[in-house]
């Protein structure tokens, strides 16, 4: 049964686009529990996740009508996000800004994956009620002690402003779902807002500057700078992904050149490449200008079953290095 969730999201987009949002993803057999329980306020977070990169990303919104107007739904395999550490002195270190929100959910730290080629570390976080039927989070973290000091002066200049959007009504709303695992319906309806505010760029209006500064050593830095702690991308699980990029070459879709096979062969990866967006950037004299950056992006994986049949969750670092490079300015 779907009911809380429908009413989560009614609570957050309105009804119209609340049930448009539900009909476009498949859904996890929740029970039909008065309670909020953490797999549906999880579940209703990535939903609402989903539409937020809807709205900043065209082709993944044209790929979606697609795929409904087919009669077909989404399956949210995974989103992710990025962090810094060594920066950002207001809010919870890199990944940890994310894991005091996704363990009250029901996340658990499950694996972590070097991305030595980008100096950062990514981190998967799944659902110990839904693991293979509520989306994984994928966070990465840049160190920014891993490059030099005028990188470093602007990476401080750039997110030491950054500020925690959670009120102290959240976290004692966080803090009971951890304990008993689940909240009321107005309980859920207040947190979820306030999850969302965690998702976007939660410091200052960078400067043009200090942007290009970090743009030179790191594509994955500067993204921070102008988008924050939004989604990077959301994923699709889809049967074929060798099919589909055959079929999106074939169309002129800007996709990736090749799929990205994981070492063992059994996930395999594609995706759409950044849309271009126009974000503001203080100029010398204080004053935002608008400049184009790469923003969010739209993916795509196929997962095989594992010999004892659970589907393989794993993600793969060269894989997820390759897809990385699809907010690269320069790509």
């Amino acid at each position: 049964m779907l009911s809380n969730c429908n009413a989560m999201l009614c609570a957050c987009l309105g009804e119209r686009d609340a049930n448009n949002l539900m009909a476009m993803v498949e859904h996890p057999a929740f029970s039909d529990d008065a309670a909020c329980q953490r797999g549906e306020i999880a579940h209703s977070l990535n939903l609402l996740l989903l539409a937020d990169l809807l709205e900043r990303v065209p082709l993944a919104a044209m790929y979606v009508a697609e795929r409904c107007a087919a009669g077909e739904r989404l399956f949210l395999d995974h989103g992710a996000v990025r962090s810094i550490v060594g920066a950002a002195v207001g809010l919870p270190a890199g990944r940890r800004h994310f894991a005091r929100l996704l363990e009250p959910l029901g996340y658990y730290q499950n694996s972590v994956y070097p991305l030595k080629r980008l100096k950062m570390t990514g981190y998967s976080y799944t659902h110990r009620d839904y693991p293979e039927e509520i989306g994984q989070f994928f966070v990465s973290e840049l160190d920014i002690c891993q490059f030099d000091g005028t990188f470093q002066a602007a990476a401080h200049a750039v997110f030491d402003s950054a500020c925690d959007p959670l009120s102290e009504g959240s976290r004692q709303l966080l803090n009971k779902l951890s304990v008993n695992n689940s909240l009321t319906l107005s309980e859920a309806q207040r947190l979820l807002p306030q999850l969302m505010a965690c998702f976007r760029r939660l410091h200052a209006l960078p400067g043009r500057t200090h942007y290009e500064t970090l743009k030179m050593y790191s594509a994955e830095a500067a993204w921070i700078a102008t988008e924050g702690s939004a989604y990077n991308h959301v994923t699709d699980r889809i049967d074929s992904v060798d099919a589909f990029s055959d079929l999106a070459h074939k169309r002129g879709l800007p996709i990736k050149e090749k799929v990205e096979v994981s070492a063992q062969g059994s996930v395999r990866q594609t995706a759409f490449r950044a849309a271009n967006v126009m974000r503001p950037l203080l100029n010398d004299d204080g004053l935002a200008e608008l400049v184009p950056v790469p923003g969010a992006f739209f993916e795509f994986i196929s997962r095989d079953r594992l010999a004892d049949g659970s589907l393989d969750l794993r993600f793969d670092a060269s894989n997820a290095q390759g897809i990385f490079k699809m907010t690269d300015s320069a790509a």
